[in-house]
């Protein structure tokens, strides 16, 4: 008879053998990790979304947690898109930026501003 820690390190072990076959469906859209961060005066965000994503597409800044928004960009598809943001917009703190398509963050970063 197993010991509980047996089962329960052999059900780990098949759901990461499992989820280790899923494939990312958004593989295709590319989203840069801001530089410089952390940053106190202007940082760069480059992204791009294939046309097949549409074009209600969008960069969403929030806060930490993820859930409250600040600030939201409209992303053109099929071209490098390049967004630039002001520290003096923000106040010091960890922010989370993602991409947004057809309602659902896709891919998302961590940026930091600081004074």
């Amino acid at each position: 008879m197993k010991l509980r820690l047996d089962i329960l390190e052999e059900k780990i072990n098949n759901m990461l053998e499992a989820n280790s076959n899923i494939i990312d469906c958004y593989q295709d859209i590319k989203l840069e990790q801001n530089i410089p961060n952390p940053f106190d005066g202007t940082t760069e965000i480059k992204c791009f979304v294939p046309e097949k994503y549409g074009y209600n597409i969008k960069l969403i800044i929030s806060d930490n947690s993820g859930l409250k928004e600040q600030r939201k960009f409209d992303l053109k598809s099929n071209i490098e898109n390049t967004i630039i943001i002001s520290a003096k917009d923000f106040e010091t703190g960890a922010y989370i930026y993602g991409i947004e398509v057809e309602g659902k963050i896709v891919k998302s970063k961590k940026m930091m501003i600081i004074r």
